[in-house]
């Protein structure tokens, strides 16, 4: 078999000889059988195994490893023991920790669906998580290593492209789980995998927004499965721009309904009556924007409760105050843990119910938007009053590096000891820390966690006013971060711009080895005449206080080479601007800023020309890729990072859109470029924070071989500018 398996992967023997430490990738199928840890690479004539990273969509596998130097190698199996795969290769791979044995919690990308069920027969409990972003879209498998009561999962294993919503029940009664989404479900999903989706009609006469999970649960106790659909409806909230003066959201809310669907007909060939509205305390159930409806006996009694979720934190039951055969829902009270309101960390989270333990009694499992997924154990026996322990994130051995959601890497050697490390700001305002504690050429990171302040983790959010889209993004902070001794005393500070477009800095009060930060200090700018201010924030800045486009890269750099360093960024209406830095009086200022940036055609250079909440967004890093003494602007795309050629000068730089410097397809919410000279080799590597929250790396070398700068134009979004004036 071993030999059999070799010959078949003799089609993907890598005969190209590459110098030691460049990139190699391969593009191949995997005999049937094998898995991620099955692959070995071997150099010609060695038996010696190269450290390579897999990236499986079974039967498809994208391997990758860093070249010896030999003329070729081979790709056999040894199935015997997990390998470490090297932390960064540079073929566009997902940056891993380095190492074996880490273990970091269960994550997917953004927007995660969780499910819950035996999918090997071994008695304890898998997870399945749909994940519809666009960089980690699919539907992945985490199988539990060990049980219920010490759960520990494996690496994701892909499945098939992702469903929007997703649950595990029986839909068809047949007494074996299914996986079921909006518009069917995959039948007897340990059995089948996702090989026979079944598609089911239904008559809708309601509105269906974004969430629509459906629920089939025998709701009236007559034997036949019914069908519960949750659907949002944002036609009340509109999206954006609706604050007035005082910072009252002027529009409605986000809403969620439950609506029932009742089988007329058998559990094998459903018939649905007209849809009804689920009541509680005789009004109509309305769940903050995402109402994921779990029919649970909750208390023991032989009676169905219900339980829903929300578009931002929390959980609310609805006691059933009826019959099992009549069920009447009674006004709904917000679920709690530990003696208070359950609130999760984070927003968008998908609540259910799940079975955990061996009597049957209800606990909870709780998605959260970064793809992060939450055990909410209940501690009391079945038959009683659940007691809901705090929520405990689930683990998996081997994760990927990941920051948050919407990650936003900064390359920086944050401790002193010469090596870089990665930083990162996320959806949630979060700063996270990575430290390399291996070398610039072979990596190994340890995930430092949050980064704090004076004892308290930095993260700043929108609160009920502080998004221009609405409170319903009371829990995002979107931040965006730059890393440089920014008051010249020989140590790392830190500034960041987020969801508020007030950018401000974080001093670090430590010394170079050991940083230590101090609480967030406005940036403060010597405007000539009234502070600006995007058009539509409802609220005024303070005298001095940088405010300006949300969610945009506030980028230190010493632009006029004066030693000091100065702040290139968006201005309020998007135009990418200089912020000149001098001393006055022995202190340091921020000027007025400058619109020195320019297209060929003269037009000053604006990268976010949309309104509210079309504005920002924008990604920028400056670097001199063409190598003649000048810096270009690299930003995001959809497609990849976009190279803007400096073809003026340092002092009057003119800006000519190149291109993409590599194409690289991890689309959606402005994918945050950081450009280093990694590995030390004088050539600019590429690092990329994806939506899905996990970093990308693409060596130079790499960058080279695929075409640097092929001309696409302006892509991402472009250039959108106004005449000079």
């Amino acid at each position: 078999m071993e030999l059999l398996m070799a010959m078949l992967l003799l089609q993907a023997q890598v005969a190209e000889r590459k110098p030691a430490g460049w990139p190699v990738a391969v593009e191949m199928n995997l005999p049937p059988g094998s898995n991620a840890d099955s692959v070995r690479v071997f150099a010609d004539g060695s038996s010696e195994a190269v450290p390579a990273k897999v990236e499986l969509k079974a039967p498809s596998a994208r391997v990758s490893f860093k070249s010896t130097g030999a003329k070729g190698y081979v790709i056999r199996f040894d199935g015997a023991k997990r390998m470490a795969s090297p932390a960064m290769v540079g073929a566009g791979d997902r940056i891993t920790f380095g190492r074996v044995g880490v273990r970091g919690r269960v994550a997917v990308g953004l927007q995660p669906r969780p499910a819950a069920l035996d999918a090997d027969g071994d008695g304890d409990l898998d997870l399945v998580i749909s994940c519809p972003d666009r960089p980690y879209n699919g539907i992945y498998l985490f199988v539990n290593l060990r049980s219920n009561a010490d759960p520990l999962f494996d690496r994701a294993e892909w499945l098939g492209p992702a469903r929007r919503e997703l649950t595990a029940a029986d839909f068809d009664g047949d007494g074996n789980l299914d996986l079921v989404t909006s518009g069917g479900y995959y039948s007897d999903f340990r059995r089948n995998r996702l090989a026979r989706f079944v598609e089911v009609k239904l008559k809708r006469d309601y509105h269906v927004g974004r969430d629509d999970m459906w629920q089939p649960f025998d709701w009236d106790g007559d034997g036949r499965i019914d069908l519960l659909t949750g659907v949002s409806d944002w036609r009340d909230y509109g999206w954006d721009d609706a604050f007035d003066e005082t910072g009252k959201w002027t529009r409605g809310p986000l809403h969620g309904y439950v609506y029932l669907h009742r089988n007329a007909g058998t559990n094998a060939r459903p018939e649905y009556e007209a849809p009804v509205k689920l009541m509680a305390g005789g009004r109509a159930i309305d769940l903050y924007g995402s109402p994921a409806p779990n029919p649970v006996d909750w208390f023991g009694r032989g009676v169905f409760d219900l339980i829903g979720g929300s578009f931002v934190d929390h959980l609310t039951l609805f006691r059933n105050a009826g019959t099992r055969t009549k069920p009447e829902l009674a006004p709904g009270v917000e679920v709690e843990a530990g003696g208070k309101p359950l609130r999760m960390d984070l927003c968008m989270i998908q609540p259910r119910v799940v079975y955990w333990h061996a009597d049957n009694r209800p606990s909870l499992l709780i998605a959260e938007e970064d793809g992060t997924v939450s055990l909410v154990d209940n501690t009391a026996p079945h038959g009683t009053a659940p007691k809901l322990a705090a929520p405990r994130y689930l683990e998996q051995v081997d994760p990927y590096l990941k920051s948050g959601v919407l990650s936003r890497p900064v390359a920086v050697d944050w401790n002193g000891d010469g090596i870089l490390d990665l930083m990162a700001g996320n959806s949630a305002g979060y700063i996270q820390f990575f430290e390399n504690t291996g070398s610039q050429e072979w990596p190994v990171f340890a995930d430092r966690g949050y980064l704090m302040a004076e004892g308290q983790t930095i993260r700043r959010t929108a609160g009920p006013n502080g998004s221009i889209q609405g409170p319903a993004e009371e829990k995002w902070g979107y931040s965006n971060i730059s890393v440089a001794d920014w008051d010249l005393d020989g140590d790392l500070d830190i500034l960041l711009n987020d969801i508020w477009g007030a950018v401000i800095w974080h001093e670090n009060t430590g010394s170079r080895a050991a940083p230590r930060l101090a609480k967030a200090k406005a940036i403060e700018v010597e405007w000539r005449g009234k502070t600006p201010k995007p058009e539509w924030n409802w609220w005024e800045p303070k005298p001095k206080e940088l405010v300006t486009q949300w969610r945009t890269t506030p980028k230190i750099v010493d632009w006029d080479r004066d030693g000091l360093p100065d702040l290139v960024m968006l201005n309020h209406q998007g135009y990418l601007a200089l912020f000149r830095r001098e001393r006055t009086g022995g202190r340091l200022v921020l000027r007025h800023p400058e619109r020195i940036f320019l297209l060929p055609n003269g037009r000053f250079l604006n990268l976010a020309a949309g309104r509210a909440g079309a504005s920002g967004r924008r990604k920028i890093e400056f670097a001199d890729m063409d190598k003649d003494g000048d810096l270009d602007l690299i930003t995001d795309s959809d497609q990849g990072p976009v190279w803007y050629e400096n073809v003026g000068t340092q002092a009057a730089p003119v800006m000519e859109p190149r291109g993409t410097v590599i194409k690289a397809s991890l689309a959606g919410h402005n994918p945050t470029p950081c450009v280093v000279d990694w590995n030390g080799d004088g050539k600019l590597d590429l690092i990329i924070g994806a939506e899905d929250g996990f970093f990308y790396y693409f060596d130079g070398r790499y960058i080279e071989e695929s075409g640097a700068g092929q001309r696409a134009g302006p892509a991402g979004g472009g250039a959108r500018s106004n005449r000079r004036g």
